[in-house]
């Protein structure tokens, strides 16, 4: 069986484990999670990872459904706790995502609110309160 996101009720309003999409997506705040925002046209996907939920642990099976959502974007990147996921317990499971083409400079800031948004043909990440160009 392959793993599936929740979808979100409100793309400015991520929960963990859950995906959203609009032109603007936005996450609840990060304590330890890694979001993936994805490209593809005008509309944004966002993922909010976390590494343990009630189904357990961040795997494979999670790695490759976000890898399946995510494959054949015009661009993507990762934000928050990346380099803690990148050499952790789940450095293999984002080493799958990685396989992904066209990934963007990763955003590496720990805590926060984060989001993304599409606007004048430029992707920008958001640290609440600001967006930031990639």
């Amino acid at each position: 069986m392959t793993y599936s996101f929740k979808d979100a009720a409100n793309a400015m309003v991520i929960k963990e484990m859950e995906c959203g999409e609009g032109i603007r997506v936005q996450f609840t705040p990060f304590s330890s999670c890694l979001g993936v925002v994805s490209r593809k046209g005008d509309l944004l996907t966002g993922i909010h990872l976390v590494e343990v939920d009630i189904q357990g642990q961040f795997n494979d099976e999670k790695a490759n459904a976000v890898k399946d959502k995510i494959n054949g974007c015009d661009e993507w990147f990762f934000v928050g706790f990346v380099t803690d996921w990148a050499s952790g317990n789940t450095k293999d499971q984002v080493d799958i995502i990685k396989t992904v083409p066209k990934q963007k400079n990763s955003v590496n800031l720990g805590d926060g609110v984060y989001g993304a948004k599409w606007e004048f043909n430029e992707l920008a990440y958001l640290k609440a309160p600001k967006y930031v160009k990639l």
